[in-house]
């Protein structure tokens, strides 16, 4: 089986103006991800900027990232994008107004550029949101079934590659057309497609191929024997490309079947990485009403749990015990410490996510609080910060997100 990089070569893009291509195609994902895009016109390097709009939907609020974009385009050198080549990341930003960074490269980030990111990232106590979309985010981006055309338009020689490996009949019959005579391939076309007249089934085709490789086998349990049981146990012995590439067949049999499919996957499959790639396609490409999301996502172990809501949870956790501290416990905590106490900053240490009932997710974590002292004295007033370590745990359902704990130790206080 070859690898995604093996199948599309981003070296392709090069062949067009410098990073141009890389600007289109980072620009025409965004929209099949949902971002609004635009342009922000001519900036101090007499370029155009790109901008993405996204309105993350919470449980109970939404939240507009702007993104300022910058594309670098590196296929050809294999490079790591390096600090320098970005210059003042949080100046640009705020010269947008913008409140994201997203870097799209054909390579990666250096490790000193992701350390700088990391801590420019609002979740990690920065100022802006950051995220990079390195190669193999954009390869996988490209290998959605949805996503055929683009590299059919940015990558040509990649296609009859992807074909190979990812496409359906009418696919390959495709590539034949351009390569065959007509009157060759007229042969062929007849050969695969009719018989006696009529057009074959899917299911002979599969029927044909049972036994020749296990995604072979997986599509005649599912379209033959109607033994989705079985299709799931051989399911599980795909790795994640040969996963990807099941979904994607099944897409161009039968939307509804991948549906189903996918959902008794996460319900019966013990492989983590191909239950959160079966979630992600389901959301991606299906509306899941509330409880059926909360119930998915049930099946999903702590790190998929994490890649899934981490960044909402802990932005709504933030919010809320910035805006709603004195609902809690721990303020009583907080204000016997002075005579007029406030919370100046809080940072989110870690979060675990656990399940126990199907009808919600839980989560615990550290924290750490920075309280701000002040203290009467006649006519001074004497003001201290100090940092407190603490915990916090709380459960999100289909109705919202709700903190049922949090507590910080004080101790050091009173040393």
């Amino acid at each position: 089986m070859k690898q995604n990089d093996e199948i599309i070569d981003l070296r392709e893009l090069a062949t067009r103006p410098q990073g141009e291509a890389l600007e289109f195609l980072g620009r025409e994902l965004g929209r099949r991800k949902g971002l609004k895009d635009d342009w922000s016109g001519r900036g101090p390097d007499q370029g155009r900027d790109l901008i993405f709009i996204e309105i993350k939907k919470g449980s109970i609020n939404n939240t507009e990232i702007i993104w300022l974009v910058q594309c670098k385009d590196h296929s050809v050198s294999g490079s790591a994008v390096n600090e320098n080549e970005l210059g003042s990341i949080i100046d640009k930003v705020r010269q947008h107004k913008a409140n994201g960074f997203l870097l799209i490269t054909t390579t990666t980030a250096s490790t000193s550029l992701k350390s700088k990111l990391d801590a420019l990232n609002i979740n990690n106590g920065g100022e802006i949101f950051t995220y990079v979309w390195d190669k193999h985010e954009i390869i996988s981006q490209l290998l959605q079934p949805s996503n055929k055309d683009l590299i059919k338009q940015y990558f040509p020689k990649s296609y009859k590659k992807y074909i190979s490996e990812f496409g359906s009949i009418d696919d390959a019959l495709e590539i034949l057309s351009t390569k065959l005579p007509p009157k060759t391939f007229d042969k062929i076309e007849n050969l695969i497609s009719i018989q006696n007249g009529e057009h074959i089934s899917k299911n002979e085709v599969i029927a044909k191929l049972r036994g020749t490789n296990d995604i072979s086998e997986i599509l005649a349990s599912l379209r033959i024997d109607d033994d989705i049981n079985k299709a799931i146990s051989l399911s599980e012995n795909l790795n994640t490309i040969e996963f990807v590439k099941l979904i994607t067949i099944l897409s161009s049999i039968d939307e509804n079947m991948v549906y189903d499919f996918l959902k008794d996957f996460i319900t019966s499959s013990t492989n983590p990485n191909l239950n959160l790639n079966a979630f992600q396609h389901l959301n991606e490409n299906f509306e899941l009403n509330p409880n059926e999301n909360i119930n998915l996502s049930t099946y999903l172990d702590n790190d998929a749990l994490y890649r899934i809501y981490g960044d909402e949870i802990i932005n709504w956790l933030i919010k809320e015990l910035f805006v709603n501290t004195t609902s809690y416990s721990v303020w009583s905590e907080i204000d016997s410490l002075s005579s007029a106490s406030s919370v100046n900053d809080i940072c989110i240490e870690d979060i675990s996510f656990s399940t126990k009932n199907r009808d919600r997710v839980l989560f615990n974590g550290h924290l750490s609080m920075e309280v701000e002292l002040s203290y009467d004295k006649g006519d001074d007033e004497s003001i201290y910060e100090m940092n407190f370590p603490g915990e916090f745990s709380g459960y999100f359902d289909e109705h919202g997100i709700y903190l049922e704990d949090v507590s910080i130790d004080t101790r050091k206080f009173y040393e």
